[in-house]
């Protein structure tokens, strides 16, 4: 999983790399710039990221003029001392805006966050087929088949009840206990 640190504090930085690999991330392919300029050319010379983590002010400006000039197709995890940059945040891909300074748990949270959007993104997984247990025909794995993805039987969920003023009123069928039919009357 490939991570960018846009962070021009060097303790900073270090801190982020710290709690990501206390968090399980892999260092490998962790990269870090300092500057919009350097994160210009490095937008232009790799892949996306699949997570940002964000410092907004850099030496050499304000890191929305970045976001401004690439198209920004992952989450961003804003870190920063600044708390007037909360709504341009996340008009950005901000999924978390943690204050410096911040504690180990605050950055876990915002990654769990990312964790359970990621997932919930995630193609769901196709089942494998199993083939048809020895002795049953083509025919008969088909037929079991069809009616495993047959739509369900829907039922009633309401029966109308005539009350003795010759109206009537609908019962849900959860409310009704048993039913009994006498000489083609139901009580």
């Amino acid at each position: 999983m490939r991570l960018l640190i846009i962070e021009d504090e060097a303790p900073a930085a270090a801190q982020i790399r710290s709690f990501a690999a206390r968090y399980g991330l892999p260092a490998h392919d962790m990269h870090e710039v300092r500057s919009i300029k350097k994160g210009l050319t490095w937008f232009a010379e790799n892949e996306m990221p699949a997570l940002i983590f964000s410092d907004i002010e850099l030496l050499d400006g304000n890191v929305f003029s970045l976001y401004e000039q690439v198209h920004i197709t992952c989450p961003i995890i804003f870190l920063t001392a600044y708390d007037q940059f909360l709504l341009p945040a996340f008009q950005a891909n901000g999924i978390g805006y943690l204050l410096k300074p911040f504690s180990y748990e605050q950055f876990a949270a915002a990654l769990a966050k990312y964790d359970g959007l990621r997932a919930s993104f995630a193609p769901a997984p196709t089942p494998e087929v199993a083939p048809p247990p020895a002795g049953l025909s083509a025919a008969v794995v088909e037929q079991l088949r069809a009616a495993l993805h047959a739509p369900a039987a829907s039922y009633r969920q309401r029966f109308p009840v005539r009350q003795p003023n010759n109206s009537f009123y609908l019962l849900p069928t959860d409310e009704v206990a048993f039913l009994q039919a006498d000489e083609g009357v139901v009580f």
